[in-house]
């Protein structure tokens, strides 16, 4: 007993445009996809740059206050060690002015 609905194997013009239609339909999705991951991908590479461009800048810094660092240092210890030497010199001027005969 059939239900109205009849299975006919032929293929008709109504079928291959609608195949065309969805064929259409996936190829500009997929090329659609394609462009939006390669305009991702040309930002990301930009802001990738930008970031290498930014830690180049501050490792140049770094290095830079690095060696200020490290000369001044250098100063502070020489300060230090003339600072440190100077009441010894003081006191040898002094003593040396004590230990020589009074001349009148």
């Amino acid at each position: 007993m059939p239900l109205g609905v009849e299975f006919k194997p032929t293929i008709e013009l109504g079928h291959i445009i609608q195949a065309l239609v969805g064929l259409v339909t996936l190829t500009g999705w997929g090329l659609w996809a394609y462009a939006q991951i390669q305009a991702q991908i040309s930002h990301e590479d930009g802001a990738i740059a930008l970031l290498k461009q930014r830690q180049d800048q501050f490792e140049i810094e770094m290095t830079q206050r690095r060696q200020d660092d490290q000369s001044f240092d250098a100063e502070m210890r020489q300060s230090l060690k003339d600072i440190s030497n100077t009441p010894s010199d003081v006191r040898a001027t002094v003593g040396g002015a004590r230990d020589a005969p009074a001349r009148r």
